[in-house]
């Protein structure tokens, strides 16, 4: 029957959502599982976004629960704000490791993270 309840995996069952932080790809493709998982569970808004943190790998977590959207009760906001700090993070991780490997003086380098 098309409105029966479907309870959420366990944390770290091989039937929960995952994610490592490797990639926005990543990222997207979980967040979408939680809010086709949510909708299956009718849970809420902010149910998803302690689900979400909870199925996400214990470096995320930490790193998740110091964004203000966070402990909001929008998933809409909490999804933009992880997006925004993901892809911020992943272009200071790109120009601190080409900022390593170059041979260029360090005082030529300009450091935006």
């Amino acid at each position: 029957m098309a409105g029966d309840l479907i309870a959420m995996p366990l944390c770290g069952s091989r039937d929960s959502p995952k994610f490592d932080g490797r990639t926005l790809a990543h990222l997207l493709c979980f967040f979408e599982d939680i809010e086709i998982l949510g909708e299956a569970a009718h849970i809420s808004e902010e149910a998803q976004i302690k689900v979400a943190i909870r199925y996400t790998d214990l470096d995320e977590v930490e790193v998740w629960l110091t964004l203000m959207a966070a402990s909001s009760r929008n998933w809409d906001t909490f999804v933009a704000a992880v997006k925004d700090f993901t892809i911020t993070r992943s272009q200071c991780t790109v120009k601190m490791t080409w900022e390593s490997t170059a041979t260029v003086p360090k005082d030529l380098c300009t450091t935006y993270c």
